[in-house]
């Protein structure tokens, strides 16, 4: 079960259109809210607008499924996209 927490960062290992790796990287606050889907699921506060991200991040054509890594991340997590050349996509 995950719980909410003051910073979390929102993480994706995904395939481009051409075929290569890129990663997408976001960060908020996990929020103490009931579950609303079956399975495992947090409600998590974007820092960026959330309509805006669910947005650019269907057309990009991002699946819907999301690690959340407790605490902040991001920063290593671009540095290590960065030095595997793979595609960054901070949100």
């Amino acid at each position: 079960m995950l719980y909410s927490g003051d910073r979390v960062t929102i993480f994706r290992v995904a395939k481009a259109p051409d075929g290569s790796f890129r990663f997408l990287i976001a960060s908020g606050s996990a929020l103490d809210r009931e579950k609303q889907f079956l399975g495992t699921s947090v409600v998590v506060r974007t820092d960026t607008c959330a309509e805006d991200f669910v947005q650019s991040t269907v057309e990009a054509g991002y699946e819907p499924h999301f690690a959340v890594i407790y605490g902040d991340a991001a920063d290593s997590l671009e540095i290590l996209g960065h030095f595997l050349d793979i595609e960054v996509i901070r949100y």
